[in-house]
């Protein structure tokens, strides 16, 4: 399932200098149009994956508006990983992964309104047509212990 047209980041993009409710209104909006397309029915892990072009110069920055996320993502619920990953080819794409226990917990994420004053800064700094985003259903999915043998 990936970014069509009425997306997550058409509804990223919009949300940029308005008041937290619009910017709701506009990820409920969002959500809706998952439901429609039957994203609620799935069962398991979902992932959301994010990809994201800044502007030329402006990886740095973008970096340092992501790391504010940390405390924000540790403590919610349901969430199984939420990771942002520089792009080791091309200096100006960051890509995120975020796993969610299920469809439930994908949509608490996505309404947390502390993300909300980060918008501005990040698309202040983002490329056209960035974010854009994907996401699928787990077939399996391994829990490491981190440790090496």
């Amino acid at each position: 399932m990936s970014d069509d047209a009425g997306t997550m980041g058409d509804a990223f993009r919009s949300a940029a200098n308005r008041s937290e409710e619009e910017q709701l209104a506009g990820i409920d909006a969002y959500l809706a149009h998952m439901i429609s397309l039957g994203y609620d029915k799935i069962e398991g892990p979902i992932m959301q994956m994010a990809k994201s072009t800044v502007l030329p110069g402006k990886r740095d920055e973008m970096l340092d508006i992501l790391r504010n996320f940390r405390p924000i993502v540790e403590p919610e619920q349901g969430a199984l990983m939420f990771g942002y990953f520089p792009d080791i080819d091309d200096p100006d794409v960051i890509h995120c992964i975020q796993v969610y226990e299920d469809w439930d917990a994908l949509c608490d994420h996505m309404r947390e309104p502390r993300y909300m004053q980060y918008v501005d800064p990040i698309m202040a700094i983002a490329a056209p047509g960035s974010p854009e985003y994907s996401y699928g259903s787990c077939l399996f999915m391994h829990r490491g212990t981190g440790q090496k043998s």
